[in-house]
């Protein structure tokens, strides 16, 4: 099983506080049949600062520490995008990574208008989910 929304970097948004809460959580995934977990930390989210987190690095470093701890764990990066109006021209003002092996998450959260979530979910394309 894959899950494609897990808020599991340490110390991340509203993940877990730390890297030893992140293991436990680590280990209770697997222990419930997950094989791979997809990151997904918020980005544009007035509730939290995570512009300069970079998200594949922060993923490539966790894989080590599960890969320390013996948990058989598949690690992608991936995020939790915000919708809002002006999402579109935030774009192009902020990296958001792009990789053949990471996924992006769309949260339409607070959305009040109707026609901005229409242009914002025709202008993001998904990247390609892990096999």
């Amino acid at each position: 099983m894959i899950d494609i929304h897990c808020h599991l970097l340490p110390a991340v948004d509203d993940g877990p506080g730390t890297v030893e809460q992140t293991i436990e959580m680590a280990r209770r995934a697997v222990e419930e049949g997950v094989t791979a977990i997809v990151v997904t930390p918020h980005a544009f989210h007035p509730q939290f600062e995570t512009e300069d987190l970079n998200v594949q690095e922060a993923a490539a470093t966790l894989q080590n520490v599960l890969h320390q701890e013996g948990i058989e764990l598949d690690i992608y990066s991936g995020q939790e995008i915000r919708v809002f109006g002006d999402l579109v021209q935030a774009l192009g003002t902020r990296h958001l990574f792009r990789s053949r092996d990471s996924c992006v998450w769309r949260s339409c959260t607070g959305v009040r208008r109707r026609r901005s979530a229409f242009s914002c979910w025709v202008t993001l394309r998904p990247c390609r989910v892990p096999k």
